[in-house]
C-alpha cells in the first residue's frame, strides 16, 4: 500500500452513503433485515456513535434492530479480542 492508495481510500471511507442515495435516512429505509451493532465504547476508528445513529435510524423505520457494546481498552481491536462479551447476545440474534 503506497501513501496515495491510503488517501483514495480514506476518500472513499468519506463520501460513502449506505444504499447510494442522497442521505443516510434514505439509504437505510430499504433495509429490512434484522441488525445487531456491537461497537466498542473506546473505538476510535467506528466510533460507538456512528452504530447508534444508524439503529436508531432502523428502529424509527421500524426494523428489528439491537444495540450492545463492548467495553474494553483495546480500541477498534476489542471486536476482535474481546467479542467473546457478547457472544450470548450474538447466539440469541442469530437464533431469532
Amino acid at each position: 500500500m503506497d501513501a496515495n492508495h491510503l488517501l483514495y481510500l480514506v476518500r472513499a471511507c468519506q463520501l460513502f452513503v449506505a444504499g447510494h442515495k442522497g442521505s443516510l435516512k434514505e439509504g437505510l429505509a430499504s433495509v429490512k433485515a434484522k441488525t445487531l451493532f456491537i461497537p466498542a465504547t473506546n473505538d476510535l476508528l467506528l466510533m460507538p456513535y456512528l452504530a447508534q445513529n444508524v439503529h436508531e435510524l432502523l428502529v424509527d423505520g421500524e426494523v428489528s434492530s439491537s444495540y450492545a457494546t463492548l467495553e474494553g481498552d483495546l480500541g477498534h481491536l476489542e471486536g476482535v479480542l474481546d467479542i467473546t462479551e457478547q457472544a450470548n447476545l450474538i447466539s440469541e440474534f442469530l437464533k431469532q
